[in-house]
């Protein structure tokens, strides 16, 4: 118990102070919770079986209108308002792994996806506002559907008493993806910002080394994934990198506790080839993360919480608005078979 407590308080010395920062209104296309792909520890002949659940929550405040209705240019004219949406993006996969020999082993991560959304519009002086597109940019809705399939192979082995793993696969395009709807708002029709896939197939790539040091495990890891082609909608996700450190000990019995830091990138989307000031320019993360795992004796369960440390949203001067995301949950369950 006494462990536990002391990875709980380390865990807490590292909180951020606050999380509201200014950022692009572009930023409500969300993304959405994952988990990251660990190294495989199975043995030969063994399958691994998994459901993972990720939700997070979202709070983007942007203006509108003019400031000079009789010089405003946008396609409604109206005076100048404030568009606050509240976004609770949430996946849930269902993965498998299975190991074929000592080095090799395939996975397959099939992903749905929900975003609840709600809007209030309001005055500059916090007055409820009724604006003349009202639910052409947002609505009260919860959308749902398939996300991008991920296949991937492991490779894995030991050199000088460290462990090494590399993910290399891609991901197909069975995600929902939509027209662009900054086309669309210029024209006054109404538009979904949120992208359910990228509609591409995008290589993605991993690599894992770990080593035990007593009771502790450390680990380093570098993954990324990248768009090479605009999909059929002229959509061009921007390409995505993560780096992170971690560290876990046994704390009681069969239960574990993992403490880590990981800084993710993330490129500027492109539609028909270029970069719209509207759209998500880029933005860097450095997040903290504490997870739990308890074994058992065919199956493990785990939670894990990230909390943003530090983070920096591209912006230009016609997009900035605030941006809260202060926290994401993940929790997870798995079972292991022997097929031979």
């Amino acid at each position: 118990m006494i462990e536990i407590r002391g990875i709980v308080a380390v865990f807490c010395m590292i909180l951020p102070f606050g999380n509201d920062i200014f950022a692009c209104a572009g930023c409500r296309n969300p993304n959405m919770p994952s988990t990251r792909s660990e190294a495989s520890t199975l043995r030969v002949g063994e399958l691994q079986l998994g459901t993972t659940f990720g939700i997070t929550m979202v709070d983007v405040v942007h203006e509108s209108g003019c400031l000079d209705v009789t010089n405003c240019n946008e396609t409604f004219q109206q005076p100048l308002y404030l568009h606050d949406q509240r976004l609770i993006p949430a996946q849930l996969s269902i993965q498998g792994d299975m190991a074929v020999n000592k080095i090799l082993s395939f996975g397959l991560r099939i992903p749905a996806r929900m975003v609840g959304s709600s809007i209030d519009y309001t005055t500059p002086e916090g007055n409820p506002y009724q604006p003349l597109d009202e639910g052409i940019h947002h609505r009260n809705e919860i959308v749902t559907g398939l996300g991008d399939i991920e296949s991937v192979m492991h490779l894995r082995g030991e050199l000088k008493g460290y462990l090494l793993s590399g993910r290399f696969g891609f991901s197909l395009p069975t995600g929902k993806t939509e027209p662009n709807p900054f086309e669309l708002g210029e024209q006054g029709k109404s538009h979904q910002h949120i992208q359910f896939g990228n509609g591409t197939f995008d290589p993605l790539i991993g690599i894992d080394v770990s080593k035990f040091v007593g009771l502790w495990i450390f680990i380093a890891y570098l993954e990324g994934k990248t768009s090479l082609y605009e999909n059929k909608q002229g959509f061009q996700a921007g390409s995505r990198v993560s780096t992170g450190l971690q560290s876990g000990r046994q704390v009681r019995g069969s239960l574990s506790a993992t403490l880590g830091l990981e800084w993710s990138q993330e490129e500027p989307e492109r539609w028909n080839g270029k970069i719209l000031s509207e759209g998500n320019l880029g933005r860097s993360e450095l997040l903290s993360l504490l997870s739990l795992r308890k074994s058992f004796e065919k199956s493990d369960l785990s939670g894990s919480i990230h909390i943003p440390l530090y983070r920096d949203i591209v912006t230009t001067e016609d997009s900035e608005g605030s941006f809260s995301s202060p926290i994401t949950v993940s929790l997870g369950w798995y079972r292991k078979f022997f097929l031979w």
